[in-house]
């Protein structure tokens, strides 16, 4: 699974982005082996739903997703990235880590 890291800052951000459009949470309708997955040291699983804000400790380059396509992830809008928590993905605003949307259970 390819994998980049976080935008830093603010900076370059596009004012007012609104990504009220894209704020669901959902099964996904097929699930994809991947690489073994790591979480964080000392973190344990938690559900999330779009609203809320994603650890910073998920920004590192083992969690970010680039390869959303492959495991049927919709092209993330600009100004978001995908990142992987366990067996979900979130689509997560890269300059604050606010979730905006999860689709659980995309990975064996």
């Amino acid at each position: 699974m390819a994998m980049h890291g976080p935008a830093t800052g603010g900076a370059g951000r596009a004012p007012n982005h609104n990504f009220a459009s894209f704020q669901r949470n959902f099964n996904s309708p097929h699930r994809f082996h991947s690489p073994a997955y790591r979480q964080p040291r000392g973190w344990y699983s938690h559900r999330w739903a779009f609203g809320e804000i994603l650890p910073s400790f998920f920004w590192a380059r083992d969690y970010w997703i680039d390869d959303y396509v492959d495991f049927g992830l919709m092209p993330p809008p600009p100004g978001t990235v995908w990142v992987r928590d366990g067996s979900d993905a979130l689509l997560i605003d890269q300059y604050d880590g606010q979730i905006i949307q999860v689709v659980y259970g995309v990975f064996y």
